[in-house]
């Protein structure tokens, strides 16, 4: 007779559908809605994109003509000072006058630049503008004043800060995350900039679990998204995580 099935061990290379479900293979799992089940570790590396989809346009007005565009940042993995090129760059395409980005020291020493300065012979401003999804990176506080220069806030290229590790139809829905989602079972620290190894274990606490809402489980269906809600895309990288169930 085979002992009960308490501890599941999940690997996205072997996952099913749109790589996020994952099949018990024959192991069902018997259950009381009840049943406590803590994401108990989480593995993966940090291979998402610090520009992507979400987070690649910028909206400028040129004040010489008082018109609106969208700068548009290449997606990839970027630095600082990859940053600053393919900021200025996109600037200075179809541009008024000619953009100029620079780092600017934010330290007290002078050797900690953690900050861009974007300067023109002519005036320009950045819009308040909800397109403008550069700002979750790159914001420029005072940006709206029509200038010659506008100085950003602090440049934060680790994008992503926490994994919200999601369980779509599972759990009683005891969660709720920054954007109302009730079906989140762990969040992730990231600790890491890119490239690094995310890892993460649980207490143990009681306060870690989540109670299953369900009598039976044949596969979960599982998905990591940032913040926002976005699907986390880790370039073909695989993540792993465990599972412990107690009834």
């Amino acid at each position: 007779m085979q002992s009960r099935v308490t501890k599941i061990f999940v690997d996205s290379r072997y996952a099913q559908g749109d790589g996020n479900v994952f099949d018990l293979q024959g192991a069902g799992m018997n259950m009381h809605p009840d049943t406590k089940m803590w994401l108990s570790e989480f593995s993966c590396v940090a291979a998402w994109n610090t520009i992507d989809g979400s987070n690649n346009q910028l909206v400028v007005t040129d004040g010489a003509i008082l018109a609106d565009r969208i700068v548009t940042i290449p997606q990839g993995p970027h630095d600082i000072d990859s940053l600053r090129v393919a900021l200025e760059v996109g600037l200075n395409a179809t541009a008024f006058g000619t953009y100029t980005v620079t780092k600017v020291s934010t330290g007290a020493s002078g050797s900690t630049y953690r900050s861009f300065e974007v300067s023109n012979n002519l005036t320009f401003y950045f819009p308040k503008d909800d397109r403008s999804t550069l700002n979750s990176i790159i914001n420029f506080p005072f940006g709206n004043i029509l200038g010659t220069a506008h100085k950003s806030s602090f440049i934060d290229i680790r994008r992503v800060h926490s994994i919200y590790v999601n369980a779509p139809g599972f759990g009683d829905y005891s969660t709720i995350g920054p954007r109302g989602n009730r079906s989140i079972i762990g969040k992730v620290p990231v600790l890491v900039g890119y490239a690094g190894l995310v890892h993460h274990q649980t207490s143990g606490s009681d306060h870690d679990c989540v109670r299953v809402g369900v009598s039976s489980l044949a596969s979960i269906t599982l998905e990591l998204q940032d913040v926002h809600g976005n699907r986390l895309d880790l370039n073909q990288a695989s993540w792993s995580a465990t599972l412990i169930f107690q009834t």
